[in-house]
């Protein structure tokens, strides 16, 4: 046998090109090759590469004097701990591409100073910081480093309105940096911190470094602000005291007064019997986005207006207040205007200050003596908010003892001036839980309010559902109001605009809490059939016989089609009866506890006999 000495064919080895390299063999060292050559060819060229963020001494010194000189040039060299975007000094008109430093030249620069590379991640344990635009702006454009610093008493020295607030601040990272306070941390401030609050053009007069003696008087007001401290967190001696008793019999009666109640009004006429909003105290009107709560706001506000609200102020025209943030008062006057209100008694209040004529936030807590002034130079039935949280100062919404704090004043003010106060607010996206559950924010606007009223959307009938959930001071009104927001044309300045209004519509076929269910919980819409068997449920729910075109005419009002409504009394077990009296008609009336009779829902049968029963299956209870 002839074995083969060679590989022919296409797998035959080729003789190298000259000045090729061979690769080593398998097994075979050749000391000549590198193999991290491409790495390192490829880093090379980076480093060859231009920076894209250098320090700003740095750029300070490769920058020529006829594009930086004078202060904003020593500004930036003097920012040694900074580093600055090429792009943002580019964006300045103080940097040309031929001028950037290149990658090795930036380390060089950083390495030469201790200092870490400019490219490397920034944290905020780093003593590196990154220069902003607006750190770029007191440099470049006023010529002041952002790490200028200025003594605390050099500022209280000043006479410029900032100084309060600006001491505020200074007294804050004091009593944080107690450790660090005689380190000299906390005796200045530098000038990037102060100024969003201070203009530059004062920072330019305060005199920069402080002086030794300047040091010194800060340290001391200091140290009296560290007394002060320690003087605070002490808990003062209880003054002698005793605890007094006072017999029942001896405590005055007084009414419960009501702002609005039709307690005492026919119901077919009010749609619901009930107390609703106290006089005195805190309501709460909540509801989803799109609910019409404001709208339903400027209906009781005229209301209250022209005296027609029944309640304590019926027949007597009262003034109302409007605190509103989510509405402009051009938005809020036409919509009162289209409501009817008597714009002559609604107020919208501002708080000014007394120095410089600036417009403040208001605050219940922080102003509860002012809006108590506000209120007797008027002749108040009622404060509106809208929403109520943007008027708590500040106050963390979600802490029960905070809330508690800004609201509770409110309690005293309505006693005094016989005026309710009334606010919105929305319901968390969480659908666990009953409606004041869903109230967003802490358990304290469930529970400091006198009553809590919730309107939603019917998006079937495209109609609302206002219902009271929660009455302190009374019996809670049993069932729901229907209403409906019309858009009315208003024609001004030549143009029209389409305002939208609130309407009284009668009393709601559906709870509140069906009609959220429905929008919240997926579940699906009452068919047509459902619809008018709920109808006539709530309708038919006193006993007595009521004529068929009185129900006729209020199917019409909710779209339920006469044949639908036929059907839907059949299944129910409604009689229906002509009466002998001429003229008198046909008359529909639910069988009596004395008939031997078993209605039925949604094809589930339901006991007949009492008008409780019938409400509890009307309001979902």
């Amino acid at each position: 046998m002839v074995q083969s000495t060679g590989k022919t064919g296409s797998n035959a080895s080729a003789p190298a090109d000259a000045g090729s390299a061979e690769m080593p063999a398998a097994g075979e060292y050749d000391p000549g090759h590198n193999p991290f050559a491409a790495g390192d060819a490829k880093y090379e060229a980076k480093q060859a590469g231009p920076a894209t963020r250098i320090y700003c001494d740095h750029a300070a010194a490769v920058i020529p004097e006829t594009a930086l000189a004078g202060a904003p040039r020593e500004a930036l060299a003097s920012m040694t701990d900074w580093v600055v975007d090429v792009k943002a000094l580019v964006r300045q008109q103080v940097m040309i591409a031929s001028l950037v430093p290149t990658v090795r030249e930036a380390d060089t620069w950083a390495s030469e100073r201790g200092q870490p590379s400019p490219a490397a991640k920034i944290t905020k344990y780093s003593k590196v910081k990154v220069a902003t635009h607006r750190a770029l702006d007191l440099a470049l454009k006023h010529g002041l480093s952002p790490a200028a610093h200025f003594a605390l008493s050099d500022i209280m020295a000043s006479d410029r309105p900032w100084v309060e607030a600006v001491v505020e601040l200074f007294r804050d990272v004091a009593t944080i940096n107690k450790r660090k306070r005689w380190g000299g941390d906390t005796w200045s401030i530098d000038a990037l911190t102060l100024s969003p609050a201070v203009p530059v053009t004062d920072l330019l007069a305060l005199p920069c470094p402080p002086s030794k003696k300047a040091e010194a008087a800060s340290l001391r007001i200091i140290a009296s602000w560290e007394s002060q401290d320690w003087e605070a967190a002490r808990k003062p001696p209880a003054p002698p005291a005793t605890i007094t008793l006072t017999k029942a019999a001896d405590v005055e009666r007084r009414h419960v007064d009501w702002l609005w109640t039709t307690e005492n009004l026919d119901p077919y006429s009010c749609a619901v019997s009930g107390a609703l909003i106290p006089l005195h105290g805190l309501t709460l009107i909540g509801g989803r986005e799109q609910a019409a709560k404001s709208t339903f706001l400027w209906w009781l506000a005229t209301q209250i207006t022209r005296g027609t609200l029944p309640g304590h102020y019926f027949g007597a025209p009262r003034d109302v207040v409007i605190f509103a943030t989510e509405a402009t008062e051009h938005l809020i006057r036409l919509r009162l205007e289209v409501a009817g209100a008597d714009l002559h008694r609604v107020h919208f209040p501002a708080k000014i200050a007394k120095d410089d004529g600036t417009a403040l936030s208001i605050s219940i807590k922080d102003d509860i003596g002012l809006l108590s002034a506000m209120l007797e130079s008027i002749e108040p039935g009622a404060m509106f908010f809208d929403p109520l949280k943007d008027f708590m100062g500040g106050a963390d919404t979600n802490s029960e003892d905070e809330v508690r704090g800004a609201l509770v004043p409110l309690l005293d003010l309505t006693a005094t001036h016989d005026c309710a106060v009334i606010g919105l607010i929305h319901l968390v996206k969480s659908v666990k839980g009953d409606f004041l559950a869903r109230l967003a924010g802490s358990g304290a606007f469930k529970n400091v309010p006198r009553a809590v009223l919730g309107v939603a959307h019917d998006e079937i009938t495209d109609t609302r559902v206002l219902q009271q959930k929660k009455n302190n001071d009374a019996v809670m009104a049993r069932g729901a109001f229907l209403g409906r927001v019309e858009s009315v044309s208003l024609t001004f300045g030549g143009r029209t605009e389409k305002v939208g209004r609130w309407v009284m519509d009668g009393h709601s076929p559906h709870s509140l809490d069906t009609v959220l269910a429905m929008q919240e919980q997926g579940g699906r819409p009452p068919t047509a059939a459902e619809r008018a068997e709920t109808f006539l449920l709530d309708h038919l729910d006193d006993g007595a016989p009521h004529p068929y075109e009185e129900i006729k005419t209020a199917a019409d009002k909710l779209k339920i089609a006469e044949t639908t409504l036929k059907r839907a009394r059949a299944k129910i077990g409604a009689t229906s009866t002509r009466e002998k009296v001429k003229g008198a008609g046909t008359v529909w009336q639910l069988p009596g506890a004395d008939e031997d009779q078993t209605p039925s829902l949604n094809g589930m049968e339901i006991p007949a006999p009492t008008v409780a029963s019938r409400a509890r299956i009307r309001t979902g209870i």
